[in-house]
């Protein structure tokens, strides 16, 4: 109605194309990787309207290497909103050594360690 404001929408969109021969035997589909020029062309649709080849040819397979490892199933619940989730499975086992339960169990200083530790 007349008056009114409209509220804001916020949603984000991942694009994807096909996979490059790095990642295909993992998945047929990759997000689209974009370097910043070609993250301009992409958003601005009024100089580059999506129908042209200039941004036609922005949806291929990215053709550079990609750094990737296997990690924790922390990724596997949205409640996890850590770090944590970014780390390579080893080492975030070895960081949850280091507390809860796994410190529990960790190795214990002799009390003429642990004075020396804390001296320096």
């Amino acid at each position: 109605e007349e008056g009114e404001e409209e509220e804001a929408v916020y949603s984000v969109t991942v694009v994807t194309t096909d996979s490059n021969s790095q990642m295909s035997w993992l998945h047929e589909r990759l997000p689209l990787v974009l370097s910043e020029s070609e993250v301009a062309v992409w958003l601005n649709a009024h100089a580059h309207p999506f129908h042209t080849s200039e941004v036609q040819r922005l949806l291929r397979p990215f053709q550079g290497r990609l750094e990737f490892y296997e990690v924790s199933e922390t990724v596997n619940s949205i409640r996890n909103q850590t770090p944590d989730c970014l780390l390579p499975l080893a080492a975030f086992k070895q960081q949850q050594m280091k507390k809860g339960i796994g410190a529990f169990f960790a190795p214990k200083k002799s009390t003429e360690e642990a004075s020396k530790g804390g001296a320096g």
